[in-house]
């Protein structure tokens, strides 16, 4: 999609990744999310010029998502924040249909299950929140069906997450999964590292290692 916005892909090249892309194309192997699924591949193939009766990934994922659409949660990289903003992409396509039916459905979805765990972007709240300004500024269904209180509640969770990971007015980043064990994984692949004789930039990962947990174990780690 780069190579295409850049006007470096002629007509040949266009046609060769698109056969190769759908050559290789397995329904059974893959998502149905934005960032790894069958919507990241139907929005490559059309902006490679493939026309909607031959999008083999997007018509597989209709027929999924007709099927049911409740399975899914609500994250960016591979739930219904990631595929409102393709069909939102889709839909501006002058050679596709613009998807009301399912947008609908899905946009009605956001709004009752929009909570999730994690706060980070790819799965977390922090993808949902960013999806939902894409999609107010964008997008004229979305903003038709939701109302302006309908997402304060992740919006108020993110917001209070950034307070907490900031610091003398810098953020440090959002942790996804804060966890004792993760940590004690980590640390352990960093003394490999550095019994190898690989020196390991942990800079970054002291603020992360003492705002993760009590008694981590970076900090033995950090020390030195």
């Amino acid at each position: 999609m780069y190579l295409d916005y850049k006007n470096m892909l002629n007509e040949d090249d266009k046609n060769n990744w698109s056969k190769y892309i759908l050559d290789h194309y397995n329904n059974t192997s893959i998502g149905s999310g934005l960032f790894f699924g069958k919507l990241g591949v139907a929005i490559t193939l059309a902006k490679l010029g493939v026309n909607f009766e031959r999008n083999i990934p997007l018509l597989d994922l209709l027929f999924d998502l007709n099927e049911n659409t409740k399975k899914l949660d609500a994250s960016l990289a591979n739930g219904i924040t990631g595929l409102l903003i393709g069909f939102n992409i889709l839909s501006k396509l002058t050679t596709y249909p613009n998807f009301v039916n399912i947008r609908q459905e899905l946009v009605k979805e956001l709004i009752q299950n929009h909570q999730l765990s994690e706060n980070g972007l790819e799965y977390g709240k922090l993808g949902v929140v960013f999806g939902v300004f894409f999609l107010k500024a964008n997008d004229i269904l979305f903003n038709n069906l939701s109302g302006p209180k309908d997402f304060e509640d992740i919006k108020n969770d993110i917001k209070q997450v950034i307070q907490e990971y900031t610091k003398n007015d810098i953020f440090l980043g959002i942790p996804d999964r804060c966890a004792q064990l993760d940590c004690s994984t980590l640390y352990s692949r960093i003394k490999i590292f550095q019994r190898k004789g690989y020196r390991v930039h942990l800079r970054i990962l002291q603020s992360q290692g003492e705002a993760c947990c009590k008694d981590c174990p970076l900090k033995d780690c950090l020390k030195k």
